[in-house]
């Protein structure tokens, strides 16, 4: 979607960790302190 951002957050700073089925944040995202995860969202 946003071709200049990073390979790793290139759609959105999250990936889907199918171990845990949900999606968090991804750590190899240079710019991931500008996020902030949210817990519970259910």
């Amino acid at each position: 979607i946003y071709e200049i951002r990073p390979q790793g957050c290139r759609f959105y700073p999250l990936i889907y960790d199918s171990d845990k089925k949900l999606c968090v944040l991804d750590q190899e995202c240079p710019r991931l302190n500008y996020f902030t995860q949210i817990n519970n969202l259910t």
